[in-house]
């Protein structure tokens, strides 16, 4: 391809627990991004490698294959779990997974390439017995094991080659390759193997998500598994093994279960409580039935196209009864859970922990690490218990929310406020409260936002508030009742409605309050702002913005929203002697039309902090905007810059801390 264009690096939301998006793309080796209309766009027509091409054309006819299949989420769940292409699973069907607990099947890992290498390698062994001279030599099961390395290491090529599937790779080439030369080989052994190749290969892989979770699932399965005795059973016949295949395969899945769980908190926040259920139901379909179907249908591909698309046609088939199932489960409200994100000394903990219940001896060794554990965990306790409830400061955090706003308030004793959620224009295409706000709320252990405050009902400072709404419990809503006619607003009075927060009428609303001995004052809109009709123009619901200012001692900071001029000189005459504040959040971003020096005479702040996104097509903060700032000789903070601003005061000083 060719285009005119100017590639940026990739820039992260630079807030504490926030998802590291640069390093997330680094690890893929992407290293930036660019933007150009479709018409500027020229495609160059050329050869790749052979290989690469041979396989770029065996995926297409894949890709045709599958799509004959008439249901579309069938279409993309049967591309991911074929031929790894995870890219079209839209947003809601890979909630479904995630919620039922069986992500995992939408990474080709051991159960593909297992299949493949048990198929290729029965056939193989049923042609070579075929001849007496291989029998006669005893060939059979080598020569067919020696035969089955060629199409694994196709399959996996042809799959893309995910962490996931080069730790299965090597794992199974190893295997066959003891086996060929008639050599016992141990699992964990196999595990280390991959792990050192992939990470001489690419070191930086250690830090990848599906690293982590693929390894630490196989890890604590053999562990697991190792460590309960085979006891053999005095009654040899058919009902026997199949109870003991079903005990193994519930241990195995309770095992992975456990060696993931901290790495799901961490990275998704969100355990799945119907995943054993899901696991036993739907892991032996997929894995008896549908993938070797499946697979066979692959391999069948090259020789008949027909008998090809009927074995994906049955496949398919199969594919939707398994997707109702997991639409079932992930319907019951308690199907999954939010949960904190736990920190790296409780990660350890935990793991140590698991460790201790793996191992059946050394009960001395266990004991003392039980003991060292507790008290590492009481510790902890104590320490999220005061930064959570027990504190007595007052703590603001203007998070980094790119062009837009949202603050975080924690009050003496532990009361949370949310005064604005960001957002971009879209919530389809990006999600600001569940990609930025949740996690880092989760990882302040803060389940449940007790008041929201939205200044006014700009998608920048509304449309990260319709996550929190749905998934942390809110107890009220402070809002001015304006409305916009937007696709945005109807999600979000939806969400209002549905959560059953409690929205006092904003007339009626008390506009001085004590909330943990901090005073919160109302100083605009006037209280009869929400009957009088509100223009559909931006200029008009900036100006109606809800202006709050947060006093504890001798410390204030002042919320003014997005009021522009207009607004400030109401302000000034209505209650000039309530806005004086030592920390001001820049009104409307840092905007020249808003910070008027009258405004900013009267406010004297010490302390400026603008939300601003970065290099952000407004030009937000305007340079004159600054200037005047700097003539307050008062201290600037841009969450473009730095990241996001945290500010905590004990009612004498404020105490300013960046990223």
């Amino acid at each position: 391809m060719a285009f005119p264009s100017r590639i940026k690096a990739f820039r992260n939301f630079n807030n504490p627990g926030g998802f590291d998006y640069q390093r997330h793309m680094t690890l893929k080796r992407v290293y930036g991004s660019a933007f150009v209309r479709g018409e500027r766009l020229r495609i160059i027509a050329c050869e790749g490698p052979p290989v690469s091409s041979l396989v770029s054309r065996y995926r297409n006819r894949v890709r045709t294959v599958i799509e004959t299949l008439s249901d579309v989420p069938t279409q993309v769940v049967m591309k991911a779990l074929l031929i790894g292409e995870r890219q079209a699973i839209p947003r809601d069907l890979r909630q479904i997974f995630n919620r039922c607990g069986v992500g995992h099947l939408l990474a080709i890992s051991g159960l593909h390439i297992g299949i493949v290498g048990g198929l290729v390698f029965w056939l193989c062994h049923q042609g070579l017995n075929r001849f007496s001279f291989i029998l006669e030599r005893g060939w059979g099961r080598r020569g067919a094991t020696a035969l089955a390395i060629g199409p694994i290491v196709a399959y996996a090529i042809l799959s893309g080659l995910s962490p996931a599937t080069q730790r299965a790779l090597i794992m199974v080439l190893a295997f066959l390759v003891t086996y060929f030369i008639h050599k016992d080989g141990d699992t964990l052994n196999f595990l280390a193997l991959a792990a050192l190749l992939m990470l001489v290969w690419h070191p930086p892989a250690l830090f990848s998500i599906s690293f982590q979770m693929s390894f630490g699932a196989v890890f604590w399965i053999v562990l697991g598994l190792k460590s309960i005795e085979n006891q053999a059973t005095s009654r040899p016949d058919w009902p026997s093994r199949m109870w003991n295949r079903i005990k193994t395969f519930v241990r195995v899945t309770l095992w992975a279960t456990a060696g993931t769980l901290p790495l799901a908190m961490y990275y998704f926040q969100q355990i799945s409580l119907v995943g054993l259920i899901a696991n036993c139901l739907l892991v032996p379909f997929m894995g008896f039935c549908i993938l070797p179907l499946g697979i066979l249908s692959l391999l069948v591909l090259p020789v008949n196209t027909y008998l090809a698309e009927a074995g994906i046609q049955l496949a398919g088939w199969g594919l939707a009864q398994a997707l109702r199932i997991m639409q079932m489960l992930a319907a019951f409200d308690g199907a999954a859970i939010p949960t904190v994100v736990p920190s790296v000394i409780e990660i350890i903990s935990y793991y140590a922990l698991l460790g201790m219940v793996a191992m059946r001896k050394r009960a001395r060794l266990r004991r003392s690490v039980w003991l060292i554990v507790l008290m590492v965990l009481v510790v902890d306790g104590l320490y999220w218990g005061h930064a959570r409830f027990w504190h007595r400061d007052l703590r603001v955090t203007i998070m980094d929310v790119g062009q837009g706003s949202a603050a975080l308030v924690e009050f003496p004793g532990g009361e949370t406020m949310l005064i604005d959620g960001g957002g971009y224009s879209n919530n389809q295409f990006f999600d600001m409260g569940e990609r930025v706000i949740a996690p880092f709320l989760r990882s302040r252990k803060i389940m449940q936002v007790d008041t929201l405050v939205l200044s006014h009902p700009s998608s920048d400072h509304m449309n990260g508030l319709v996550y929190i709404l749905r998934h942390f419990h809110p107890k009220r809503l402070l809002w001015t009742g304006a409305r916009a006619s937007t696709d945005s607003f109807r999600d979000f009075f939806e969400a209002v409605l549905r959560s059953g927060v409690n929205v006092p009428a904003f007339f009626k609303l008390d506009r001085n309050l004590i909330i943990g001995g901090v005073a919160m004052d109302i100083l605009h809109p006037p209280p009869t702002a929400c009957k009088k009709n509100h223009p559909s123009s931006g200029d008009a619901y900036n100006n109606h913005s809800l202006v709050v200012k947060l006093t504890m001692g001798a410390c204030s900071i002042l919320f003014p929203g997005d009021i522009e001029a207009l607004a400030e000189a109401e302000l000034l005459e209505c209650c000039r002697s309530a806005l004086p504040s030592r920390v001001l959040v820049a009104p409307h971003h840092g905007s020249q039309t808003s910070s008027s020096m009258g405004f900013l005479s009267a406010v004297h702040p010490e302390i400026v902090v603008i939300s601003a996104g970065w290099q952000n097509r407004f030009g937000f903060p305007h340079t004159s905007v600054i200037e005047r700032y700097e003539e307050l000789a008062a201290r600037i903070y841009r969450t473009d810059h730095n990241g996001a601003v945290g500010l905590r005061t004990d009612g004498q000083r404020w105490e300013v801390r960046t990223r």
